[in-house]
Order: structure tokens, then sequence, then C-alpha cells
């Protein structure tokens, strides 16, 4: 993975030689949230949460020679999505994705966050997304994970590539995880027991699975799984109720 504002690595490793395709992290915007361009094979890239600089990504896009045939979101606070309008004017017709809880506040003005402009008209390519839906962008599957907690409707998506013989996944996270933290509950629809329910999720996910979060460096799940304090807070949480549960039946 590479990040043009701090140059770093390369393309997450394939089993025997086949490999998931480049990804370019871009930390955009007033809190360096992390845009991902990501080459899906056959000519054609997406964009995960595009939150700012559109002329930025758009260049990007423009110059990495591939066809703009997607925009993900994982979740709909400004600074993930206000780079949306410019870049569907550089490039129409583009389908946005947005579950539909986050749909119903993103494009009005209780998503105004200073220094961002509120982006108040919802994209007219714009479709919904919810828990278990898969797609596919080129080459590679999107598998969508409701992940509320950050955001009533926060999603990651767990993308694997089809010339990937290991089907393995890279998860983009969003604000749901993060390098030895987790995104915050105490905006308006965060949920810190929901977040806790959404932690224990992704725990379940292979251990290998690299994670893309939306700020920060990138992790693992097994490097949170035994090092973030939230994460293993809830899978604790989660034994304690198990072990409750199992003591009471009869």
């Amino acid at each position: 993975m590479q990040n043009d504002k701090m140059a770093s690595d390369g393309r997450r490793p394939g089993n025997g030689g086949g490999g998931f395709p480049p990804i370019r992290r871009f930390a955009v915007g007033a809190f360096d949230e992390n845009a991902y361009l990501v080459d899906c094979g056959d000519g054609i890239a997406a964009l995960v949460d595009p939150g700012a600089d559109a002329a930025l990504l758009a260049e990007a896009v423009r110059s990495s020679g591939l066809r703009l045939a997607a925009v993900l979101l994982t979740h709909g606070h400004i600074d993930h999505v206000s780079a949306v309008p410019a870049l569907l004017s550089a490039f129409p017709g583009v389908p946005v994705r947005l579950a539909q809880a986050d749909s119903a506040w993103c494009w009005t003005m209780r998503n105004y966050f200073p220094p961002y402009e509120p982006v108040l008209a919802p994209p007219a390519t714009l479709l919904p997304v919810a828990d278990g839906d898969v797609f596919a962008v080129g080459l590679v599957r999107f598998r969508v994970l409701a992940t509320p907690g950050h955001s009533p409707g926060s999603v990651c998506y767990a993308a694997s590539f089809a010339r990937d013989d290991g089907g393995r996944e890279v998860l983009f996270s969003g604000d749901t995880l993060f390098a030895a933290s987790v995104g915050r509950t105490d905006f308006e629809g965060g949920d810190p027991a929901a977040m806790t329910r959404s932690l224990r999720r992704l725990a379940d996910l292979a251990p290998d699975t690299p994670v893309l979060p939306g700020h920060g460096p990138a992790t693992t799940i097994a490097r949170e799984t035994a090092g973030n304090p939230w994460v293993v807070q809830a899978l604790a949480a989660a034994a304690a109720n198990d072990g409750t549960s199992a003591a009471e039946t009869p």
C-alpha cells in the first residue's frame, strides 16, 4: 500500500504468485482521513472514503490509467465524504455506495463539521449497502459487514481478489477499527454497546487479515485482538457473558 503523502510500501502478497492488486492510500483533509484508491483489475478502480482533496484524488485516478467504477463509503461523516461531489463532476455516473442508516443524515446540515463544508444533496448515483451484500468491482469482490457504533450505518468492506486463490481478504474498516484504537461513539448516533458487538464481529475474521482504517496506519486483525484494549475488552466481556450463560443453563 502506498501513501502519497507519507511514502510506504506496496501490495499485499498473494498465494502462489497471485496477490491483491495495488492499493494507494492518501491522508486527506483536516483530519488526515485515509482515502484508498484500489486497482480492481480489468482496468478499473474503486475509491474508498474520498474525504477531501478531490483534485488530488482525481489526478491519482487519471494518472493510474484506470477507469473509476465505484465510490465506497464506510460511513457518512463529512471527513469521509466531502470530496464526493467534485469527484462525480470529474467522473460522471460513478455509483456511490453508503448504508441507508447514514444516508438519512449524511447529506444534510446535521453533517456540518467545520472546517468541512456540508454536502447538501445526495449523489444521483447513490446506492444503498446492507449487511451481507456482496458485489464486484472489476476482479475484486467486496463483502459488506455492518459495524454500527461509530455511526448507525457504519460498515466495513472485506475485499478479495479473484486471482488470489487463497481467497484472502483485506478489510477497509472505516472508523470502526484503528491500529490500537477504535472510533468514537460520542457523536450523534454513536452507540458504545453496538461498537462492542462490532468489534467482536471483526475479531472473528482471519487473524492475518490486513486492516486498512479510516485514520492512521494499517494493522491486522491478529495485532488488534492481541493488543488493542478496546477489542480485548470486548472479547473479555463476550467470554464472561458466555460463561454466565453456560453456568445458568440447567
